[in-house]
């Protein structure tokens, strides 16, 4: 509903076209991928560092046990509902 998602399956794709999004867009990673050595708490931190506020890291595992050093947030990919409702508010 009025929101624009861009995917990327290689984050370095994603780290090679960063520029384009503002500092305060909502970005969800995946802190598994596949094709990468990156995780998604790699990727989070590299976004931190340059101004990104707004990550969150979705991962299979339990949420809980994923280190974010309070520059992200931790979701499970399972809970819908939590995934929705953070990325469907208002940014500040």
């Amino acid at each position: 509903k009025g929101m624009v998602v861009d995917t990327y399956t290689n984050p370095h794709e994603l780290l090679d076209n960063i520029a384009k999004y503002a500092y305060e867009t909502k970005i969800a990673i995946d802190n598994n991928y596949k094709n990468s050595d990156l995780k998604g708490t790699d990727i989070a931190q590299k976004l931190h560092d340059i101004g990104y506020n707004n990550l969150y890291i979705l991962s299979g595992e339990n949420s809980e046990d994923i280190d974010c050093n309070d520059y992200a947030t931790a979701l499970l990919k399972t809970d819908i509902d939590s995934i929705q409702r953070i990325l469907s508010k208002p940014t500040p």
